[in-house]
């Protein structure tokens, strides 16, 4: 994912949007205001979207912070439409270090969630105004779901690489521990498409095309992910055999 605007460099890290975050910030302001035109509530909005797409990033930088302290090198983050994406360059060193990068995300965000929390209720204590008030509960319960979202155990999402950490930890084999994550992804993201195209015609709440979009990423990366595990996998083998025979 390329950027299309170059946000500067956060902690040392190259960060930047992609257009598609003016879609996403322009569909949650609508969907907050119901299109009402009221002055207060979308000066309200507006900002509180901003921030919403700063938690988005803070998650992202989590991830980067701690991979760059395991060792690797972050080319940059990129906030797009369904959220951001933080690129990094080198192989995971172990499976340790792909825990910590891959908790580290979640960890942020359900931290960002307690500090919006508390700020409510300080903010309720002191008398704030109803609009800042809810705006401070969306984003402590947007953190929430994003953070518990992202555990999903399925590659790409954070649950998949912790799952794939554990089963690298347990079967000293890497590949196997991505192909386990990348299928658990690409089952899930199969589920969440089919659910995003039927649910809204069942009246399943919660769900719509925004469902299905984020399936079929979670389908298209788990996929991707899966097939370089195993030309890796197969390149390793390859050239020990080759090592193995030169002996």
């Amino acid at each position: 994912m390329r950027a299309t605007v170059r946000l500067g460099r956060w902690f040392g890290i190259d960060v930047g949007a992609h257009w598609s975050v003016v879609v996403i910030a322009g569909l949650l302001s609508f969907g907050l205001t119901q299109g009402v035109g009221d002055v207060a509530l979308w000066a309200t909005v507006i900002p509180t979207v901003v921030v919403f797409l700063g938690c988005l990033l803070a998650h992202e930088l989590a991830h980067s912070v701690i991979a760059r302290r395991n060792g690797m090198h972050v080319v940059g983050i990129t906030l797009w439409m369904l959220g951001g994406v933080a690129q990094l360059e080198d192989v995971m060193p172990s499976a340790g270090a792909q825990f910590r990068i891959a908790a580290a995300g979640p960890a942020m965000s359900y931290l960002l969630a307690g500090a919006f929390f508390l700020a409510s209720r300080v903010g309720a204590a002191f008398g704030l105004d109803a609009l800042p008030l809810s705006a401070l509960s969306w984003l402590a319960v947007v953190n929430v779901v994003l953070g518990t979202f992202n555990l999903i155990p399925a590659a790409p999402l954070d649950g998949g690489r912790i799952l794939a950490s554990g089963v690298w930890a347990v079967t000293k084999d890497r590949t196997r521990a991505d192909i386990i994550a990348t299928s658990a992804g690409q089952v899930f993201g199969g589920a969440a498409v089919v659910l995003g195209v039927i649910g809204p015609f069942v009246g399943v709440p919660y769900v719509s095309v925004w469902t299905a979009m984020m399936g079929l990423f979670v389908v298209r990366t788990a996929s991707a992910e899966q097939q370089q595990a195993r030309l890796m996998a197969a390149i390793a083998a390859h050239d020990s055999r080759v090592a193995s025979e030169v002996v």
